[in-house]
């Protein structure tokens, strides 16, 4: 993009994404979370009723599905906690008590009631899309800073995310990119061509150790705002009421969850690929009594293996509560805390030790058979060495009982 096509600001950028969009695409879009363990039909359903979702009766769950290859569960319902029952003006106070600048929900919760409820919250609500993208093992922070503001023109930033905004030409709403350094890009209410863009655009340059289209990891939730809502998390729908609608610390808190979840996506995916490679060697043990590997292989695994602990530990640290959300109000940590629950996150960090373990445990076995095999055909190769010095021995004594020099017959 030239000079002239970045000064154009968010008019450059939707010519440029209807431009690319109507172009053939051969990427891949990565993997999309749980979508191979649900049903073709229900998958159908889906996404012919995704523009409208009707909330289930209340008392009526859904009961939890088992995914095979995603680390978490959908069909689950956790509430949002005590700190969401507050009416409107101990939200109010919560706000104020923790921020100098109100944001627009606080202003709406510290002003007396609505007359009535605005047309667009009636009935279902309004629902937001939220996607997340596991592009790369890390930005560098201040070389998104100069490509989000050559792009975008406005910047939020925070100890370990950078918040843009994204203004679409003929639409007065505005959509929100999150940018996350542990290389995690939050997407609210935008489309795929247009996230594809971003993506390539800005953050492409930006990343550090970036992967390839199949590796990356994505993962989706929705958000409806409503009249009466009963908050809570259920089969990836977070319902709220609608005056947190503009909230850029709710946005913040369900994005910050959504980001790590993926983030640790990535690392089982990893982990389960080393499992496969590491699964044979037992089985091969079991047949042959031998290890089919050398030790040289084995210590490429036990680096592998190291190389996948490390990250886990690191991603340990970020998994922690954030500053930022630390900060706020506490119906804020409430609903991180609360969507962290129901994406699993430290359940499935536990999982991911336990099966560090077991492997570890298995390469130990692994190296201290190849150890002692290397020993034992060292101490082989000395018993041979010291029988065929015995030999030559012999040879020397028999030889030299049979040869008699010149000297002795005379």
């Amino acid at each position: 993009m030239n000079g002239q096509n970045t000064a154009a600001g968010p008019a450059a950028v939707e010519v440029l994404v209807q431009e690319e969009a109507a172009r053939p695409r051969y990427e891949s879009r990565g993997r999309e979370r749980r979508s191979s363990s649900v049903p073709l039909d229900l998958r159908r359903q889906r996404s012919a009723s995704s523009s409208l979702v009707q909330p289930l009766p209340l008392g009526v769950q859904l009961p939890p599905v088992q995914l095979p290859v995603s680390g978490r569960t959908l069909g689950r319902h956790v509430s949002l906690g005590p700190g969401w029952e507050l009416n409107k003006e101990g939200v109010a106070q919560q706000q104020q008590q923790y921020s100098d600048e109100p944001s627009t929900s606080q202003a709406a919760a510290a002003a007396s009631p609505p007359a009535e409820v605005p047309p667009q919250y009636q009935g279902p609500g309004v629902q937001e899309r939220v996607r997340c993208h596991a592009v790369a093992d890390s930005f560098d922070r201040y070389a998104l800073q100069d490509a989000v503001l050559r792009r975008e023109g406005s910047l939020q930033a925070y100890a370990e995310v950078l918040i843009s905004d994204f203004h679409r030409v003929g639409d007065s709403s505005t959509s929100s990119v999150f940018y996350f350094d542990f290389g995690v890009v939050v997407f609210w209410q935008l489309s795929k061509e247009i996230e594809q863009y971003i993506l390539r655009e800005v953050a492409q340059s930006c990343m550090v150790a970036p992967l390839l289209p199949a590796q990356r990891e994505t993962d989706r939730m929705r958000v409806q705002y409503t009249s009466a809502p009963k908050h809570h998390i259920e089969n990836d729908l977070l319902a709220l009421h609608y005056r947190f609608a503009d909230d850029p610390q709710v946005k913040l808190a369900i994005s910050f969850a959504l980001a790590q979840s993926t983030k640790l996506s990535l690392l089982e995916e990893r982990t389960r690929a080393l499992g496969r490679q590491l699964s044979r060697l037992p089985v091969a043990m079991a047949q042959t009594g031998d290890i089919p590997v050398s030790e040289r292989q084995i210590m490429k695994h036990v680096g592998d293996l190291f190389l996948v602990q490390q990250a886990v530990n690191l991603l340990g640290k970020v998994l922690d509560t954030p500053d930022s959300i630390t900060a706020a109000p506490d119906h804020i940590g409430s609903l991180y805390k609360s969507v962290a629950e129901y994406l699993e996150i430290h359940g499935r960090v536990q999982l991911l030790n336990d099966r560090f373990s077991v492997m570890q445990e298995l390469l130990d076995i692994l190296r201290s058979h190849a150890q002692k095999s290397y020993y034992s055909q060292l101490e082989a190769a000395v018993m041979w060495l010291v029988g065929l010095c015995a030999v030559v021995a012999v040879f020397q004594l028999v030889f030299l009982s049979f040869w008699k020099p010149a000297w002795r017959a005379s």
